[in-house]
């Protein structure tokens, strides 16, 4: 074999197991798994972001666990995919667009309803009309519910085709 080749094979292999190593030491954080390493120092940087109450600085590690031991781990807690999903992008945009249509709704119907009305002293006044902004409260209300709704199904959905 050519050795060029090969080191390229074998530095691709360490490549991709620090990577797993990597996501493997997040995993055993992120359950709480994990071991206090101080820095000595009192000032937080990218490798120690954490502050304990006596104001030193540390970063959180897993704990040393075996393969065996791990794989148990995973079975009690998977390793969630943490790949984007198109599904959840859509769900995340229909959550936002029904948040803009209740509160468009709110605010259309409190400046259609609010109407000012001259009397025969050749003054007016303005007054708030209910009857008038009800519907628009109402017609934003049910359009962003059921955008919400099918935001819900589909981050439902999503779920259940990843299990």
């Amino acid at each position: 074999m050519n050795e060029k080749l090969q080191e390229f094979f074998i530095q691709e292999e360490n490549s991709r197991n620090l990577e797993k190593q990597k996501q493997r030491n997040q995993h055993l954080v992120d359950l709480g798994l994990y071991e206090k390493v101080y820095s000595g120092k009192q000032e937080c940087s990218e490798e120690y972001p954490f502050i304990d109450g006596e104001g030193n600085t540390y970063k959180k590690v897993g704990i040393n666990v075996t393969d065996e031991e791990y794989r148990k781990i995973c079975e009690y807690a998977p390793l969630e995919n943490t790949e984007p999903s198109h599904a959840n992008t859509l769900s995340k945009a229909l959550n936002v667009l029904a948040v803009l249509l209740i509160i468009a709704g709110v605010i259309i119907g409190l400046a259609l309803g609010t109407q000012e009305i001259e009397s025969e002293y050749y003054y007016s006044r303005t007054v708030f009309s209910f009857a008038l902004a009800l519907p628009y409260w109402a017609g934003g209300i049910i359009s962003g519910a059921i955008f919400l709704a099918f935001a819900e199904i589909i981050r439902l959905l999503d779920k259940i085709s990843k299990k």
